[in-house]
């Protein structure tokens, strides 16, 4: 629940977003360098491939744009605005023109500081775009294969089994 947001992993099929995924093309520049930059950050999987972080990215976007509550929806993308401007005034360039340890230190301290001036809800904003990257890494092939225990089938088959005297069938 903490990774998902609690009920949101309950409700949403994962598998709709990334059908929503291979079918869009409405990811801005912009937004796509730097969700790529955050998402290659938190996944950081020191072999993924530039089209897998581009795929993770999408899927974030495409769930942020279609299967969450306005005030969810509001959040991711005025978050990126006040990520941009923060980078902005700090360095003189936008977050996706940094290199990997200055992106590293400003999402860092995002999820660290309670007060940023010009980005008053920056925790919560970190927060969110980490579960939805998670979710995307998770759900993907690559996450769900590699990353964690996989089996395909849970257990094996066996069609018939003698019982020890007592001993419950089971069912299903």
């Amino acid at each position: 629940q903490y990774v998902f947001g609690g009920a949101m992993a309950l409700t949403i099929n994962p598998m709709a977003v990334w059908a929503k995924v291979h079918q869009s093309t409405s990811l801005s520049r912009d937004l796509g360098l730097s969700l790529e930059a955050l998402t290659d950050i938190i996944v950081d999987v020191s072999d993924a491939t530039a089209t897998e972080i581009n795929l993770w990215a999408n899927f974030v976007h495409c769930f942020a744009l279609d299967f969450v509550s306005p005030d969810q929806k509001e959040l991711f993308f005025d978050g990126f605005q006040k990520l941009q401007f923060y980078c902005q005034n700090h360095f003189k360039t936008s977050f996706d023109q940094l290199n990997r340890e200055s992106q590293k230190e400003v999402l860092q301290k995002l999820f660290i500081e309670t007060n940023i001036d010009s980005f008053p809800k920056a925790q919560q904003w970190a927060s969110q775009i980490r579960s939805y990257v998670l979710l995307a890494f998770y759900t993907s092939e690559r996450g769900a294969t590699k990353q964690l225990a996989y089996l395909p089938i849970p257990g094996k088959y066996e069609g018939e089994l003698p019982l020890q005297p007592n001993q419950k069938a089971w069912t299903l």
